[in-house]
């Protein structure tokens, strides 16, 4: 009796996953596809550095993938990019469109920082449902050289942190398994090359293990009941011993992954002592992938060894997620799995370089690309010897590593930049230290997700009427969106509100919505307008980030007049302009900007914003009239020449765009406010048959200070609009080949290049004068990755 409540207790332990993040709960295929039903995005941003010098500006390009297609996500335009210090103190934090899953942009690293650590994060909306890391977040170095004259890496400890993690989490009695062995140092990165030596209680050497270069290694254990194990290592010179404090169980079933060829091989392990009380009964191996999952039954007979065999061709690419179920369909174990077999990755052929003046012209040809995909690549191109470009993953790490692994991976781009045998080995010794899978599985209570946080497609405004004035029907105008043409809603009676879908508003601009009036005139809307984002939501993270990493060695000294520090943004270039008599200003831009076109172009003045109230008013002066003349009740605009006949109407284009008919009388009466020029071109030449009666464009510019007294509509502040894109400034050096320039400059950032049809991209740098790298990363529309970092010595 006592004996099977031993044995009981045995069992029950060995179906309890880490407390922590499985919290005892049962697992169904039913539930996984629960949870690997919504869509989900990764997002991951090519910096064009990891170590700045204030004064510098982040140059970067955001990729946003599906998750599970690892191709460009096309659902969201709204990408939030922030930019925190060390006591999670926001900086910057800009909203950007994301075009076909890209978005690129700058910080400006201005007088706001200092020497010191900061947290560099980019997400969607859609990316706070769910607590495993799709968010990119990545720390990085600002130097300030007034503070930090010199730079020094900071001495390491004499100290180390240890762990030893059986394969699939169990050391079982009397089966060999796997001890997967992670050795850091004191800043957290891992020592390399050490060597251990495993002893039993009777000091008897078993085996020894060296690590790799990132301080990952693994051994074979025959674990024995009653035996103590010790591990010796000797690290600057000094002796570590450290017991291995993981429990032997007496009963239970391991389990291991293979890589055998092109097959991954699951051993599932048991002693005899276990056959006893798991013979017959049904248990599952099951693999997992986002929202792909195979499963094999397994039954021990008489038999303590089972293996099952999966082709890589028939698992998904990436991380594979092995988990053995019992009869209760509890799981007992999990490991995880990296199958590189179709991942695709486009590298360069050949580059071509061409002198040009004082420039240089780099073409880089691509094979086997498709000329009809759409592609992004981003290049930062650096000194060849740069101490800036520390960055621990790329553009494949972070999509098929991170999201599924917890916690930060130092040099994740190894796994993936020259692909090996010994690569991949170093990858699965890594996965064995990683124990149990990033997935938050506490979502199988309620067998759902709550989806809080909507996607996002830009900028909902919504329009509330009050009761009085919404038992009619009304129209009203909108301005103001970016160089768009106004808009007309139209509510019907008792329609209370109205909303403007999908606007890209750049900057912090004002809208104008005014209310038309049944005689065309337009008055202040008085409503209520709410928008939806109105702010930046802010991303809380758990993950303890590395910093990027620093060489172990001597001094860098800073040179602080090695960098020339005036932003570009920062500098006014003035005209020494002399006039000989006074000339109208709005003349001469009138004069430029009919350059290039048929029609007569007039640049609207403050005076005429002052004289004329709405813009019929004003083009009747200009010999364009409507239907009623000079009245503001006509559909149609015409030239004096065939005013009133239908086959002489104008074509009209407010901003670029169309406009129709049927919205022509509401724009005679659009205000005189924001008006900048127009185009009249009476014989229509240049238009085609568009143009037989005519055309008339009109430009306004929302930023033109009102003049006119006269109040036409209401005025909306939009709290949160899109940035611009900013260009990316290159520093000014004294000198382009000390060793300031060497460790810190810049020679150059292309955030948006893409491959032609001929396969090739082409980007223009000026001459360095030292060897420098490029550093290239990217993504084609149908997933085949770019990553590459070639160096390239002119001389």
């Amino acid at each position: 009796m006592h004996k099977q409540i031993y044995l009981f207790l045995i069992f029950t332990l060995l179906i309890t996953l880490n407390a922590t993040s499985q919290e005892n709960d049962s697992i169904s295929q039913e539930v996984y596809k629960t949870y690997s039903t919504e869509p989900r995005e990764v997002a991951y941003v090519h910096l064009n550095k990891s170590t700045y010098i204030k004064g510098e500006d982040i140059g970067f390009t955001a990729y946003i993938l599906n998750r599970d297609s690892k191709k460009p996500s096309l659902i969201t335009t709204n990408l939030y990019v922030s930019l925190e210090d060390e006591n999670n103190n926001v900086l910057v934090k800009k909203l950007l469109k994301l075009e076909n899953g890209f978005a690129s942009s700058v910080i400006e690293l201005d007088s706001t920082f200092t020497s010191g650590t900061y947290t560099f994060k980019a997400y969607t909306n859609w990316m706070l449902n769910f607590k495993e890391q799709d968010y990119f977040v990545e720390n990085i170095k600002i130097i300030d050289p007034k503070i930090d004259k010199t730079i020094e890496s900071k001495a390491i400890t004499n100290s180390i942190d240890v762990q030893f993690l059986p394969e699939s989490g169990h050391l079982i009695n009397n089966i060999t398994t796997t001890i997967g062995v992670i050795i850091k140092d004191s800043k957290g990165f891992g020592v390399p090359d050490l060597v251990g030596q495993l002893y039993d209680k009777n000091q008897t050497l078993i085996t020894e293990f060296k690590v790799n270069h990132l301080g990952i290694g693994r051994f074979p254990l025959l674990a024995e009941l009653g035996n103590d194990y010790i591990i010796k290592i000797n690290y600057l010179n000094k002796e570590f011993n450290y017991n291995l404090n993981e429990n032997i169980e007496p009963l239970g079933i391991s389990l291991s992954v293979l890589n055998h060829r092109n097959l991954a091989v699951a051993v599932l392990k048991t002693n005899k002592e276990s056959l006893e009380y798991i013979a017959n009964k049904p248990y599952t191996l099951k693999v997992y992938n986002n929202n792909k999952f195979i499963q094999e039954d397994v039954v021990f007979l008489d038999q303590t060894a089972i293996n099952k065999a999966f082709d890589l061709n028939d698992l998904p690419s990436g991380i594979n997620m092995f988990i053995l179920f019992d009869e209760n369909n509890e799981p007992i174990a999990e490991r995880l799995f990296f199958n590189y077999t179709g991942i695709e990755v486009l590298k360069t052929q050949d580059i071509v370089a061409k002198k040009q003046n004082d420039s240089i012209s780099l073409n880089l040809s691509y094979t086997n690309f498709d000329p009809n995909e759409n592609n992004q690549i981003s290049i930062s191109v650096l000194p060849q010897e740069t101490a800036s470009y520390r960055r621990h993953h790329n553009i494949i790490s972070y999509n098929f590593l991170q999201p599924y692994i917890k916690g930060d991976i130092e040099q994740a781009k190894y796994y993936f930049t020259n692909i090996t045998d010994k690569t991949k080995y170093d990858l699965d010794n890594l996965l064995i230290t990683r124990g149990w899978s990033s997935y938050d599985w506490t979502i199988k209570q309620k067998n759902t997700i709550d989806v809080i946080f909507p996607f996002e497609r830009g900028i909902n405004i919504k329009g509330n009427v009050n009761k009085e004035t919404s038992s009619s029907e009304r129209t009203y105008m909108v301005q103001g969106l970016d160089n768009q043409a106004p808009q007309f809603i139209k509510l019907r009676i008792n329609q209370k509100a109205f909303l403007l879908q999908g606007l890209f508003i750049t900057d912090s601009v004002s809208i104008s919505i005014s209310e038309v009036k049944k005689n065309g005139t337009l008055a202040p809307s008085k409503l209520y307008l709410q928008a939806f984002p109105s702010q930046i939501p802010y991303l809380r993270t758990n993950t303890s980030l590395l910093k990027p990493k620093e060489n172990y060695r001597s001094l860098s000294y800073l040179d602080t007049t090695s960098l020339i520090m005036n932003s570009i943004s920062n500098v006014q270039k003035l005209d020494q302009i002399v006039l000989n008599k006074k000339i109208d200003k709005d003349i001469i831009r009138s004069r430029e900007l009919s350059a290039g076109r048929f029609g007569k172009v007039k640049v609207v003045s403050d005076e005429d914003r002052g004289r004329y109230r709405t813009l019929q008013d004003y083009l009747v002066t200009q010999g364009v009239y409507t239907d009623g003349r000079d009245q503001r009740s006509g559909t149609n605009f015409y030239t004096g020449r065939g005013r009133g006949s239908s086959n002489n109407t104008m074509t009209v284009f407010l901003n670029g765009i169309p406009i129709a008919g049927s919205q022509q009388k509401m724009l005679a009466a659009f205000p005189m406010d924001n008006v900048d020029f127009v185009e009249i071109n009476t014989s229509g030449i240049g238009e085609g048959f568009r143009g037989s009666g005519g055309v008339l464009k009109i430009y306004t510019n929302p930023k033109i200070p009102k003049k006119n007294t006269g109040i036409t509509g209401q005025s909306y502040d939009v709290p949160l609009t899109f940035s611009k894109n900013k260009k990316f400034y290159i520093p000014k050096y004294k000198f382009y080949y000390d060793d300031f320039f060497k460790n810190f400059g810049v020679i150059d950032w292309k955030p948006q290049l893409s491959i032609n049809a001929d396969g090739i991209v082409n980007l223009k740098i000026a001459e360095p004068e030292i060897p420098f790298t490029l550093f290239i990363e990217g993504i084609t529309e149908s997933g085949s990755f770019i990553f590459e970092e070639k160096s390239i010595d002119l001389n």
